[in-house]
C-alpha cells in the first residue's frame, strides 16, 4: 500500500493539483474502482491498462474490462504500453 500512496502522491505533485485525493483501497480492483466512483459521483471513470496476457493486449486488462462490463458511469480506457 505505501508504494501505492508513493506512486499517486508522486502523480499529485507533478499534476500541481492538491485537490486530487489519493486513494487506495484493498479488495477487488474493478469493484472498488465502481464503488468508489458511485460514492464520489464521478462524471467520467478514466483508466490506463497495461496487461501481460497476450489475448488482454488485443482487446483490453481483465480489471478495466470488468469495469466496462458492470459499471453505468461512462469509461475512458488509454492504452499504458506502446505496442511494437
Amino acid at each position: 500500500i505505501d508504494a501505492g500512496y508513493y506512486y499517486l502522491d508522486k502523480i499529485k505533485a507533478h499534476l500541481k493539483d492538491e485537490s486530487i485525493e489519493t486513494l487506495v483501497k484493498i479488495g477487488d480492483a474493478s469493484d472498488e474502482i465502481i464503488a468508489n466512483a458511485l460514492h464520489f459521483k464521478v462524471d467520467l471513470i478514466v483508466m490506463g491498462t497495461h496487461s501481460k496476457k497476450w489475448l488482454e493486449k488485443i482487446l483490453i486488462g481483465s480489471v478495466a474490462e470488468s469495469v466496462l462490463a458492470n459499471a453505468t458511469i461512462p469509461l475512458l480506457i488509454i492504452p499504458t504500453k506502446k505496442h511494437k
